[in-house]
């Protein structure tokens, strides 16, 4: 049961980052658009619009508004030039009020998907892209925490087993095992300190290793045994 809970928050923890290694990668292309050397500005337009659609949205229900801004926009961008030219006194499509507002409206839309919407009154449409990012990982913050309390309480019922299947004969090497899961079940719950600074959480949440943490955790723990233990009991 806590194996399948901890599973249902690690899907959740993976949905998350992969929207936001989506926004990445469309920042990435955005910059990637104005460039040296430049791409031709019809490839960079086709290119974004690309980059939007392989996130297969659902614009269902409430992302209509969002898909008809994404659209608006990525029109607008056709028009020439793209980017700004020499002194920048001439008139460019992609402002970074524009480059936001796209950035925008694709992270509303994503989380939607998600079936997750701000209960807040405050205006999103007044935040940009990384604060608007920030306030919907918050939302999930509790998420963070039921993950890294459930693979805390993993690892104790680990510890309890050790004493349940008796496959140590002595009490030392039980100890050490029991020890040892007690030690890394410490260790899990430690990152939910990380909540009392959001930008550290926030960090760590838009990162692959989160994924991987209890994981890792857990073959260190069993390499950790395994080389503290004789040949006799390997």
């Amino acid at each position: 049961m806590v194996l399948i809970l901890l599973l249902e928050g690690s899907q959740i923890l993976a949905l998350t980052l992969d929207v936001a290694l989506k926004l990445r990668y469309l920042g990435e292309t955005i910059v990637f658009a104005c460039e040296e050397p430049r791409p031709d500005p019809v490839y960079a337009v086709k290119l974004l619009n690309s980059t939007i659609v392989d996130m297969e949205i659902d614009y269902a229900g409430r992302n209509l508004k969002e898909k008809e801004s994404i659209n608006k926009i990525l029109e607008t961008l056709s028009v020439q030039p793209l980017c700004p030219v020499g002194d920048g006194s001439t008139y460019y499509s992609l402002t970074h009020d524009r480059a936001n507002d796209l950035m925008g409206n694709v992270t509303v839309a994503l989380f939607s998907s998600m079936g997750i919407t701000p209960s807040t009154d405050e205006d999103i449409s007044k935040l940009d892209s990384s604060k608007l990012l920030m306030m919907y990982v918050k939302l999930l913050s509790f998420v963070y925490v039921y993950f890294f309390t459930v693979a805390s309480l993993a690892m104790v019922l680990f510890s309890v087993f050790v004493f349940l299947t008796r496959r140590h004969l002595r009490m030392l090497y039980r100890g050490m095992a029991v020890g040892t899961r007690i030690v890394l079940a410490v260790f899990l719950a430690s990152f939910i300190s990380f909540m009392e600074n959001f930008d550290l959480a926030y960090s760590f949440m838009t990162s692959p290793m989160i994924l991987f943490t209890f994981t890792l955790t857990l073959l260190a723990g069993l390499s950790l045994l395994i080389i503290s233990f004789p040949p006799s009991f390997r």
